[in-house]
């Protein structure tokens, strides 16, 4: 995996755990609305807690939301197979909602709100099945503080009243469920629909950059890589050598035995530098049958090496929809790239280089460096022989 891959897929889980906690606060403010109720309810007199246990239950839900948040900000939620801790987070609201209604005296049916509340956080996780259970749970929850108000406290209840709302409750919680899940489905389809189309896009940007006869970067695409390279070179200070390399008489080739061996021969050639340079060597196609080779974080010296053992590599190779014995052969100009210069100038550089192994023979790897015009008379020539001139 690239750098910019890793990079892009960090930033995808940052960007998600930080949505994560965003729902995390609203979830939070909900709370808060529930905590001012509940001491306007103590000021009121409609709640059956003293006020040192009014606020001891209000200093429990804090420490709770208090435990969900530090494990959303340290990254513990991540261990879990819902990271987002939707199912543990609506059972807390749950639980404190029915203990909360159930201390409210006749005013409790102004808190059943909670309970959607709750349920509406479900729509970032839950399916269809998930949504039952929470509401049946949500139901079995009040109807047990109905049942245990009729023991405990039957001067605060209207059995009929609250089995009408009971059922109410009940049925109103159905039809959000369903309505939930729908909602969820549809979040579902859209993001399945968003990542078919990124994927598609990544699929077009790839082929946009690929060169369909060899499956390298393209001319675009090599640009593109070499103006980052040397972004990265200036900003960590490493050079790198970069090789622009020609296949020598490939006219005569494609005169003789046709285009389709022409390609065939290309491919090859392709798959010969590949085979001779290292993973981190990016090959892209210039134009025609000439490809650069960009070495990354690579001296000239060891750039001549490598690129001296792809051209033997080349030279010895038995070539398919060619004639046996025929050779086919390449030239390479390579350089160094220096900081702070700008991409035009180094390729001028490495097309210089090319230009001089061409004139002075073929078959041959020519290396130039920055110094001046006058390295034009001073390029190194390695030969087929590994002489110089």
């Amino acid at each position: 995996m690239r750098k910019n891959e890793i990079d892009k897929t960090y930033y995808d889980q940052e960007s998600a755990q930080k949505l994560r906690i965003k729902r995390f606060l609203l979830g939070v403010l909900s709370y808060v609305v529930v905590w001012i109720v509940v001491i306007c309810f103590w000021f009121w007199g409609v709640f059956r807690l003293s006020l040192e246990k009014t606020i001891l239950l209000i200093l429990l839900s804090v420490v709770i939301n208090t435990t969900f948040y530090i494990m959303l900000k340290s990254g513990i939620n991540r261990r879990f197979k819902d990271p987002s801790l939707t199912l543990p987070q609506i059972g807390a609201g749950i639980i404190f909602a029915t203990v909360v209604i159930y201390l409210s005296n006749a005013y409790r049916g102004i808190l059943l709100i909670l309970y959607f509340i709750a349920l509406i956080f479900g729509i970032f996780r839950f399916g269809r099945r998930q949504f039952i259970v929470t509401v049946c749970c949500s139901v079995l929850g009040y109807g047990l503080v109905i049942l245990a108000l009729w023991r405990y406290h039957p001067e605060v209840i209207e059995l009929k009243f609250e089995i009408l709302q009971l059922l109410v409750f009940f049925f109103t919680s159905i039809w959000f469920a369903f309505i939930g899940d729908y909602i969820s489905n549809l979040r579902k389809r859209m993001a399945r629909s968003y990542a078919q189309l990124s994927n598609a896009y990544k699929k077009m940007e790839q082929l946009a950059r690929r060169d369909y006869l060899t499956g390298v970067l393209n001319r675009m695409g090599i640009m593109e890589f070499l103006e980052l390279e040397i972004e990265r070179s200036n900003r960590y200070k490493n050079s790198f050598s970069i090789c622009i390399t020609d296949i020598d008489y490939f006219k005569r080739i494609n005169d003789n035995f046709g285009h389709a061996v022409g390609d065939q021969v290309l491919k090859t050639f392709v798959e010969i530098l590949s085979s001779c340079s290292r993973k981190t060597d990016i090959i892209g196609r210039y134009g025609g049958e000439e490809f650069i080779i960009v070495l990354t974080e690579t001296p000239l010296e060891f750039a001549k090496i490598c690129l001296n053992r792809c051209r033997v590599a080349v030279e010895m190779e038995e070539f398919p929809g060619l004639p046996e014995g025929y050779r086919v052969t390449a030239s390479f100009g390579v350089t160094e790239y220096s900081l702070g210069e700008n991409l035009d100038s180094l390729l001028s550089r490495a097309d210089r280089a090319l230009y001089m192994a061409k004139k002075s023979g073929k078959n041959r790897v020519v290396s130039l460096t920055d110094k001046s015009e006058e390295d034009l008379d001073k390029g190194e020539i390695l030969g087929a022989r590994g002489r110089s001139l």
